[in-house]
């Protein structure tokens, strides 16, 4: 996909050169590198580490229930496979918090956010002919699973 490419093309050349227009962007190859929710990606207190190329230490886990909840409260920060350098998505997520991309609650993340990154996702749908309505930015967590395992 154009999305996660460019993207990492641009972060490889330097921070600099990323535009702010490209937040959106950013923010939707995070999610297809990480699998990560939108509101976990725009949330001021996530954080990703860099471990190895493949992985990233991930904290700030949301939606977890029953014995998962109870993991992820004993275990806030977890190792989690990225589809590109995991030093890619560090830089990303370093540079949408120096922007000032993210916000002080995954609600708040998620109304500051959601409208603008799905209309990318209607745009990004309209451009490559896909007729499948459900192409969200939800859906990129699908995309991650299928390539982590296809």
């Amino acid at each position: 996909m154009g999305i996660c490419t460019n993207t990492r093309s641009r972060f490889s050349r330097s921070e600099e050169s990323i535009d702010a227009g490209d937040w959106k962007q950013v923010s939707v190859a995070l999610a297809i590198a990480t699998g990560r929710r939108m509101a976990e990606i725009h949330h001021a207190a996530t954080k990703f580490e860099y471990v190895e190329p493949r992985y990233v230490l991930f904290t700030g886990q949301l939606k977890a229930r029953g014995d998962a909840a109870i993991y992820f409260q004993q275990n806030p920060s977890y190792l989690i496979p990225v589809l590109v350098d995991g030093s890619l998505v560090v830089k990303g997520h370093q540079w949408l918090k120096s922007n000032g991309l993210v916000a002080t609650s995954p609600p708040l993340a998620s109304r500051v956010f959601g409208g603008s990154l799905g209309q990318l996702m209607k745009q990004k749908r309209q451009d490559w002919g896909i007729s499948h309505p459900y192409f969200t930015y939800k859906a990129l967590r699908a995309i991650y699973a299928v390539a982590l395992t296809g």
